[in-house]
């Protein structure tokens, strides 16, 4: 995207009679030239044409080598005290144009403190516009009790996602629906390997 300024002088006490033909709009077609934005400054003894645009160099010099759009450009002729001036821009900022937080990661495992910590990243999803995800981390392993003597401790068995372990994420998904944010759900495993276990149970044996 590329800002073009245009600044002239006006001649003094002009500028009431240079209210009036910005006020009147420009002798162009905005959307016909492919602006995005158009501004204009007006200040004692001078004015400023904002452009905004791509490819503006050329198409603010073909709007100036038209004969039809010259003319009526004549209308300035009396207020101007200078011919106009290009300014290019040199810097720019735009908070739009900053990275912002697209998504929000929220723990949540049902309790009253992890309730409140929902509630404080919907208000920041919304604040931000970033779209919510819960996250429920359930237990890796179930742990079996096992009787009998030359056991080295209780059994364990890979632990399958419950009822019990999504509600958490459902009700953090209810309060977001009040909110009217749409938010995503990840149920996941607590790192807690296979391997961890088994050595844990060979270490009880000895």
């Amino acid at each position: 995207m590329e800002r073009i300024a245009v600044t002239a002088c006006l001649r003094q006490g002009t500028e009431a009679r240079a209210r009036e033909l910005i006020e009147a709009g420009p002798p162009f077609d905005l959307r016909a030239l492919g602006l995005v934005e158009h501004s204009v400054y007006l200040g004692t003894g001078l004015v400023v044409f904002v452009f905004e645009g791509k490819g503006l160099r050329r198409k603010l010099s073909g709007l100036v080598n038209d004969r039809i759009y010259a003319a009526s450009f004549g209308a300035w002729a009396d207020v101007l005290a200078e011919q106009p001036r290009l300014a290019h821009e040199t810097y720019h900022w735009d908070l739009k144009e900053e990275p912002m937080m697209k998504k929000i990661l929220i723990a949540t495992d049902g309790s009253a403190s992890a309730q409140e910590a929902v509630e404080f990243g919907l208000e920041l999803a919304a604040e931000q516009g970033a779209e919510p995800i819960f996250i429920h981390a359930a237990p890796a392993l179930d742990t079996l009790p096992v009787s009998g003597f030359g056991m080295g401790g209780p059994a364990a068995m890979p632990h399958e996602p419950s009822e019990d372990d999504r509600a958490p994420l459902e009700r953090a998904t209810e309060l977001a629906d009040q909110k009217g944010l749409e938010a995503k759900t990840d149920l996941s495993r607590a790192i807690r390997s296979m391997r961890s276990s088994a050595t844990q149970t060979r270490s009880t044996q000895i």
